[in-house]
């Protein structure tokens, strides 16, 4: 495993274990004039607490051109709610399911609408997040909601991104550094071997890993395709009882790299 140390040139060294060598990231804005064609996009998002729709909404009105929206939660009197909110949206179509308590928001965003993806040049997973169970991350969904949705101008340049590298699959905000020793299998990695497996992935030949962390971000339909395709059901998912590890879920989430 490798550190990094901050501050040495004061004389303070303060090491942080990283899991990994190095993180591909860019700064965003990209701090030039972009001309970006237009693209169909398409946004899955789900909102198990319907008191942060209007925060996500807010967030959604920096991409460019708009987007078709597509929601999930998990009971009926949410759901009146969060259609309340989203009505206010004219920039695309709006669609919504009632989904099953099953597979924090990675198995709705994926499972809801799987007919959808095919349909779009670039796709966002977005979800309410809440982390009850850690002070420290109180302010990690203001994070990920600025580096994927901050601006119009960051949104255009993650746009930018996959426009200009088409080996580019999917792009999530950086770690908090509070996560960063926990970037790893933890307690997942037998629940992610089997999953592997059936996408023809060889987790013994994987020497460190990295993930996205929160499960929000921006990816082409096609990055996506391998785990669509497995058909993955709710039943596949147990049913939510505030499980922090071991589910497969967490699995998916350490495996969409």
């Amino acid at each position: 495993r490798h550190y990094l140390e901050h501050g040495a040139a004061e004389g303070r060294v303060y090491r942080e274990w990283s899991p990994v060598p190095q993180e591909h990231a860019i700064a965003l804005p990209l701090g030039y004039d972009l001309n970006l064609p237009s693209r169909r996009i398409g946004v899955f998002c789900h909102v198990f607490y319907p008191e942060m729709a209007d925060e996500i909404l807010d967030h959604l009105h920096n991409i460019p051109g708009g987007a078709d929206i597509f929601l999930t939660t998990d009971t009926e009197e949410k759901m009146q709610a969060i259609q309340l909110a989203f009505g206010a949206w004219n920039k695309g179509n709006v669609r919504s399911r009632i989904t099953p308590n099953r597979g924090l928001d990675i198995a709705p965003k994926l499972l809801a609408f799987p007919e959808a993806y095919g349909h779009y040049d670039y796709v966002l997973h977005v979800h309410s997040k809440a982390s009850p169970h850690r002070g420290e991350l109180r302010n990690w969904r203001q994070f990920l909601y600025t580096n994927l949705l901050g601006s119009e101008a960051i949104v255009s340049g993650i746009i930018e991104c996959f426009e200009q590298m088409p080996t580019l699959g999917m792009a999530g905000p950086q770690h908090l550094d509070y996560l960063r020793p926990w970037i790893g299998w933890g307690r997942n990695r037998a629940v992610a071997d089997d999953l592997a497996k059936r996408l023809d992935v060889d987790l013994n030949r994987v020497a460190e890993i990295d993930f996205i962390s929160g499960s929000m971000f921006w990816a082409r339909p096609q990055a996506l395709a391998p785990i669509l395709d497995l058909g993955l059901s709710f039943d596949d998912f147990p049913e939510e009882s505030l499980q922090e590890d071991e589910t497969l879920a967490h699995a998916v989430e350490r495996l969409y790299l």
